[in-house]
């Protein structure tokens, strides 16, 4: 399952549904054809999980203080406990919303992920980074003559 992640293009598109993932996994290993090819996918309940922890808040970080034993089941319940719905983290963020790790400054400018998504859902690839003169995202430093 794919899991969007904070500080990437993807980081406002919402993780698909359970069921949603659990058809495409399907589809997945009825294609694969081969008994020499083995499909290991990560677990859709895990995803979630990791999808919270990955989009999450402080009230996040709070439901996690309060588990004692990390299991899926207890961190759903901790959630619920802290009066949180796990949906709330998976759907998607509006381009204006406030993101919690906005405040992190990762070095790579806001444009550039919005434009690199749009980019992908064109389907246009975007040239490998040359460090030396990219000025891209800005990350890169530059070097002034």
């Amino acid at each position: 399952p794919f899991v969007p992640k904070a500080h990437t293009p993807f980081q406002r598109v919402a993780m698909a549904p359970g069921d949603v993932l659990k058809e495409r996994l399907g589809c997945i290993r009825e294609s694969i054809r081969s008994p020499r090819v083995k499909l290991r996918a990560e677990g859709i309940r895990d995803a979630r999980v990791q999808a919270t922890l990955s989009r999450g808040d402080r009230r996040v970080g709070q439901a996690l203080i309060a588990m004692e034993d990390p299991t899926p089941r207890r961190w759903e319940r901790a959630l619920r406990d802290q009066g949180l719905e796990m949906q709330t983290y998976l759907g998607e963020r509006g381009d204006n919303e406030a993101l919690p790790w906005d405040f992190v400054d990762s070095g790579v400018s806001p444009s550039y992920l919005r434009a690199e998504r749009r980019r992908s859902e064109e389907g246009i690839e975007t040239a490998p980074c040359r460090p030396e003169s990219c000025v891209r995202c800005g990350l890169c430093p530059v070097e002034e003559e």
